[in-house]
């Protein structure tokens, strides 16, 4: 496959449920258009049938961040749309499955995990089966704790449980945080951003003028700029520029692109205004990603 993946299941010891949260597996899957996501599944879920029929099953509380692609969750016979920035969180026990639609890019990252303290959140309703699929938005910290989660989880040094489940509970408390200051939106403004985000994802190879975008949606781009902002920090613009980047940093880190060819490939006129932009971003060349040589014929980025 021309894409990513990473999963691993945990070892975990009376030590670490005693701290009351600790990480049953964690996993990180990146796919390209032309991939098939069940033959994937298949291929790592060997022999456990045809989920897409009738469901996966899983004893642990799981969170699950798209951050590229769309596609849809099914649960309790319905169907939820998936778009890029939204968390789903799963409680033991229930039945569901998803997928992204098809020749679309996908990017997954997925956290079980057991413990007192989610059952205790449970309790309290923070996790609710009613209430499975949030729209938390494209955020660098959400993708900054799952990266990190990934790295401890290859890694695995000694006390890395507590690690884990000190991040998760730091994500859950994100997650909360997020959707009631979402819950402040109301649903007019929630379909206004939910169809920008499409469009962004549409687009994320070419280029797209956002102020005509909004016209097109019958608002104005200041109203539409505000509403945006309010949702996640960022102008629209801003946004579709990190989507771009989070796309950049996989393509590179694949390896099979140059920098400028990834800057042709994602739009950017210039490539040198792509690699300022980068780096800026993310503190290190994109000729420099990842740790890993990238072949680039930009001169200046050596």
């Amino acid at each position: 496959m021309s894409g990513s993946q990473f999963f691993t299941y945990l070892t975990y010891g009376t030590r670490d449920e005693a701290w009351k949260i600790f990480c049953t597996k964690v996993g990180n899957l990146r796919m390209e258009p032309d991939e098939n996501y069940r033959e994937v599944w298949q291929e790592h879920w060997k022999g456990i049938g045809k989920p897409w029929e009738e469901g996966t099953l899983r004893h642990e509380f799981q969170c699950i961040y798209i951050t590229q692609g769309t596609g849809w969750f099914s649960y309790k016979g319905k169907k939820h749309r998936i778009v890029p920035g939204t968390i789903i969180t799963l409680v033991p026990g229930i039945r569901y499955w998803y997928e992204p639609d098809d020749n679309s890019s996908w990017t997954e990252y997925v956290v079980g995990f057991k413990g007192e303290y989610p059952e205790d959140l449970q309790r309290l309703g923070y996790f609710s089966d009613d209430n499975v699929i949030k729209d938390v938005g494209l955020r660098e910290s959400f993708v900054g704790i799952f990266t990190e989660l990934v790295e401890i989880a290859k890694e695995q040094r000694a006390g890395f449980q507590h690690v884990l489940g000190s991040d998760i509970m730091v994500l859950l408390a994100k997650i909360n945080y997020q959707t009631q200051q979402d819950s402040q939106l109301h649903e007019h403004e929630l379909e206004l951003i939910e169809h920008a985000k499409i469009k962004f994802q549409e687009h994320l190879y070419s280029t797209l003028d956002i102020e005509s975008m909004a016209c097109s949606m019958n608002v104005s781009y200041t109203t539409f700029r505000d509403i945006f902002k309010k949702y996640s920090d960022l102008s629209p613009y801003q946004y579709f520029l990190q989507m771009k980047l989070n796309k950049a940093k996989e393509l590179l880190s694949e390896g099979n692109l140059t920098v400028k060819e990834v800057s042709f490939k994602l739009a950017f006129d210039n490539p040198y205004y792509f690699s300022r932009f980068f780096k800026k971003k993310s503190g290190v060349s994109p000729s420099r990603w990842n740790g890993r040589e990238i072949e680039t014929d930009l001169d200046f980025l050596e």
